[in-house]
């Protein structure tokens, strides 16, 4: 089985943080090959091309990790959406949950 990973995040690049977490590539010690690790930006170009890479990759299985917090700068859902032609759309009934919770 062939994984890719994309990991996104502003803050990877910095040097901050490491962008290449010995979890990342665990997926070995599964019996995975890793054909590739991104790391990218938070920019919707950068993970449409990210995106589009992945999918000529020839791979079972891409994780993308990071760029999903609540941060106006995190761009991923965008991104994706914008790769599958379809528009984001929220659920009314797990926003209904949502705010009960908070």
């Amino acid at each position: 089985m062939n994984v890719g990973i994309i990991n996104i995040g502003d803050e990877l690049l910095t040097g901050k943080k490491d962008p290449y977490p010995a979890e990342m590539i665990a997926v070995r010690s599964k019996g995975a090959d890793v054909a590739f690790i991104q790391v990218i930006t938070d920019d919707i170009d950068v993970i449409v091309k990210a995106l589009a890479y992945s999918q000529n990759a020839d791979v079972d299985i891409l994780i993308v990790t990071g760029g999903l917090g609540p941060t106006l700068d995190d761009l991923t859902r965008e991104a994706v959406a914008e790769y599958m032609g379809t528009e984001l759309e929220i659920d009314e009934k797990s926003l209904d949950e949502l705010e009960r919770f908070m």
